[in-house]
This record gives structure tokens, C-alpha cells and sequence, in this order.
């Protein structure tokens, strides 16, 4: 994880090149605070039968609060399990306003069934990072606030994403 002054977005080869080398961060999920935030969307038919796109393109997250920067785009082709996705996180979560907190994820699991789509991911330094998280403190900044703003900041987030991808579904899935 690293905090830089300015708009990464123009270096993403870049930090994904870096990043791909980087190891997953080892973590006794047992000892993890464990999440989970909802968002309900009514739909009529299969799953299957619905543009699930925003997903594969990691648009999940306002770009307000979160770019992702993913392997599988930089490579023209679809996502795979250990692919990279190196993240632009907003704090606050204003776009124009720094810092920007850049941290990278490898892809573990992918999801495509009657009832689930999609895929998870394990940090590559000091975060657990999914609307299902699990996470713990990767540095003493992060010990020393996780109470009063990472936590809130990640509910936050997470209901963020949630909205934001209900509005994406319901855009390309007009019923």
C-alpha cells in the first residue's frame, strides 16, 4: 500500500506490472472481523439472462471512492483466478481532494452460477478489501484508526458499491 499526491489512472500498466509480482499477504481469516452488507435487487428471470458487465470491468465502486485498475483489461482478455487489480482509493471519498491510497488484490475465487456471479479477492499489502470483508490492520496507522474511520469508512464504502452497482445493474437491465 502506498499513498500518492496525485491521479495514478495515466501509470495503471504501470503499477500493474509492479503489482503482479507482489505476493498475497498472509492472514489467519479466523482472527478477522467478518462483514457482510446487502442490497437487495428484484429481478425477474434467470440471472444468466442479465448484463452483468459493470462486474467484470470493477465499475462496483463510485469512482468518487475507488478506481480499479485490472490485469485482464490491460491484457485485452477475460478475468482469471490470480489475476491483479491495483486500486485508486479516494480519502476522503471526493475525487479532486488527496490523498490517494493505492493497494493492489489478487483474484482467488471466480463466481459464475444460477445464483451467484462474480468473483473475490486477497490483498497484496495490508488490506482485506470485498463488500464481504474480512479484514485486520495492516500498519499502525491503520491499528491506531481502524476504530473511529476504517471501519466506518469501509461500511461506507461497501454500502457505496452496493448502491452503485444496483444502479449499473438496473441501467443495462432495464425490465
Amino acid at each position: 500500500m502506498r499513498i500518492c499526491f496525485s491521479d495514478q489512472s495515466s501509470k495503471s500498466d504501470q503499477l500493474i506490472e509492479e503489482f503482479v509480482e507482489a505476493k498475497v499477504m498472509s492472514y489467519n481469516k479466523s482472527n478477522m472481523l467478518h462483514k457482510v452488507t446487502t442490497l437487495e435487487v428484484e429481478i425477474k428471470g434467470r440471472l444468466r439472462d442479465f448484463d452483468l458487465s459493470f462486474i467484470d470491468r470493477f465499475e462496483m465502486f463510485p469512482n468518487n471512492i475507488l478506481i480499479g485498475f485490472t490485469q485482464w483489461k490491460k491484457e485485452n482478455r477475460a478475468i482469471r483466478v490470480n489475476d491483479t487489480i491495483v486500486d485508486q482509493m479516494n480519502l476522503p471519498p471526493i475525487k479532486w481532494i488527496l490523498p490517494k491510497i493505492i493497494f493492489g488484490v489478487r483474484i482467488n475465487e471466480i463466481y459464475n452460477t444460477t445464483t451467484r456471479y462474480g468473483y473475490s479477492y486477497e490483498a497484496l499489502e495490508g488490506l482485506i478489501f470485498k463488500i464481504e470483508t474480512y479484514s485486520v490492520p495492516g500498519s499502525l496507522l491503520s491499528t491506531l484508526v481502524g476504530p473511529i474511520f476504517t471501519l466506518p469508512y469501509q461500511a461506507y464504502c461497501a454500502r457505496k458499491a452496493l448502491q452503485n452497482s444496483k444502479l449499473k445493474f438496473e441501467q443495462l437491465n432495464k425490465q
